[in-house]
This record gives C-alpha cells, structure tokens and sequence, in this order.
C-alpha cells in the first residue's frame, strides 16, 4: 500500500511561528514546515504510512494551545515532469 501524503495548512497565535516549527518539525511524518503569508500562517508537508498515522500528526497538532486551525488535504496522485 503507498504512503499516504498531503498538506496541513494551519493558523496561529500572533507572534507564535518559531515556537510552532520548532514542535511541529519533530512530528514523525512531518517532511517540511513552511511559514506563508495569506489565509493561513504556516503548511505542513507530510508523508505518512497510514491514515492513522496522519491522524496522529493532526492530533498532536490541535493539541498544541498556538494553533487555532487546521485544514488538511490529501495527495490523491502525484503529477512529475
């Protein structure tokens, strides 16, 4: 069975991106941590063996106080050049 990949976008407390890469980048499955500027305030790339391993990844990160939301998009196939 492939991997399962996606994006997280996610939003933040003001003033909050350092502490929430240094947390969220040690996450098992967490591949890069980009901070944006738009809606959101940072993405999330993933790859991860399962959904519940993916499960685990959003859990721990709506358990952080610093992020108010998360939205969560799953690859459903990949298009290289």
């Amino acid at each position: 069975m492939p991997n399962v990949e996606g994006v997280i976008l996610f939003s933040l407390v003001k003033g909050c991106e350092k502490e929430a890469i240094d947390q969220i980048k040690r996450m098992e499955g967490v591949k890069k941590v980009f901070v944006v500027c738009g809606e959101h305030d940072g993405v999330v790339v993933f790859d991860v063996k399962s959904l519940n391993d993916l499960k685990k990844i959003v859990k721990m990160m709506r358990t952080l106080k610093i992020i108010t939301k998360t939205v969560t998009y799953i690859a459903m196939y990949t298009i290289n050049n």
